[in-house]
């Protein structure tokens, strides 16, 4: 019988709102796991997840920041627009 794995999620996640759309930070991490995923999800469904985990929850919420900042909300809606590597 396999276990079920729980899925812990940051008290950091949020709702933040820039350049007139709101973007869903993501922070979770499965119960055993030392890494923290982070996943941006656009107003229209569109996801960005970060392929490389963080130590901490505040580390993900400080690159979901920087880069929602850095790149503009419309980064992370398209598809083609070009990324930092993350």
């Amino acid at each position: 019988m396999e276990d079920d794995i729980e899925i812990v999620y940051s008290p950091l996640q949020q709702r933040y709102t820039k350049d007139g759309h709101t973007l869903d930070i993501q922070i979770y991490k499965y119960e055993d796991d030392a890494d923290w995923t982070l996943e941006v999800v656009a107003d229209d469904g569109l996801s960005t997840v970060w392929n490389e985990g963080f130590p901490t929850d505040k580390a993900a919420f400080e690159q979901a920041r920087w880069a929602i900042d850095a790149e503009g909300a419309e980064a992370f809606l398209s598809v083609t627009l070009p990324r930092y590597p993350h």
